[in-house]
């Protein structure tokens, strides 16, 4: 029962990130004040780009692209590159994707009422993708959420 919804999550992880998200740009003196990012429908590549419209971008919009391949880890919070310019009250809101010594993506979570979410949605994603374990505190809450409803489904059916 666990391994089945443990996939379950891994598949909703992915297609969040399929479906892409807007962050905050870590520098937005210049220019755009937001990057979207999302992975491809084959998951085999993110691409990212500035977006400063409404809506969702295509594929094609995005003209950054890192191969899911080539990424190496993802750092998230005090332990990101960028923390060194943020806050300390921001470093919860941080990840940085790391592909190469030279390539990698630096991103603030959007907006506060679901920037913790959207996180630990990234980091079960990327860690899916890199053949590791989902180990973020909302996986842990859904585990547990589906594991009970499941149970409680099966006594049911015992009556």
């Amino acid at each position: 029962m666990k391994p089945d919804i443990e996939r379950l999550i891994q598949e909703q992880r992915l297609n969040y990130i399929c479906e892409g998200t807007e962050f905050l740009k870590r520098d937005a003196k210049h220019g755009s004040k937001c990057i979207y990012v999302k992975l491809s429908a084959n998951k085999k590549t993110l691409y990212y780009g500035d977006w400063n419209q409404q809506g969702k971008p295509e594929i094609s919009d995005l003209p950054g692209k890192i191969a899911v391949c080539d990424i190496k880890d993802f750092i998230t919070g005090e332990d990101c590159i960028a923390n060194k310019d943020h806050r300390r009250s921001s470093s919860n809101k941080l990840l940085t994707i790391l592909a190469s010594p030279d390539v990698s993506l630096e991103l603030l979570a959007p907006t506060p009422n679901n920037d913790e979410k959207c996180l630990h949605y990234w980091c079960d994603a990327l860690n899916t993708l890199l053949n590791r374990e989902m180990k973020s505190a909302k996986m842990e809450e859904d585990l547990e959420l589906f594991l009970s409803h499941e149970v409680d489904l099966r006594l049911l059916d015992l009556k």
